[in-house]
């Protein structure tokens, strides 16, 4: 793994589900994270396709990444299985 990446999920970790008291990585929620010349796409999968909170987890993750050093664009892509 990347030493960007490792970042990115160590910033992931932060991010905190308030339903479930649980961080997103613990949870099984961030799916796979593509690094490529400073651009990191998080893939993230929601406890429901109708997870209220959708809109706050992709802005948080947003947020988060674009805080690690060497970041230069963060894409937030919602998966479902």
């Amino acid at each position: 793994m990347s030493e960007l990446k490792e970042k990115v999920l160590s910033a992931l970790k932060e991010v905190m589900d308030p339903e479930i008291g649980m961080n997103i990585v613990d949870a099984g929620m961030v799916k796979d994270i593509k690094v490529e010349d400073g651009k990191v796409t998080v893939y993230f999968r929601p406890t429901s396709p109708f997870c209220p909170l959708m809109r706050y987890f992709a802005l948080v993750i947003e947020r988060k990444v674009s805080e690690v050093e060497g970041v230069k664009e963060v894409e937030v892509k919602t998966v479902f299985p």
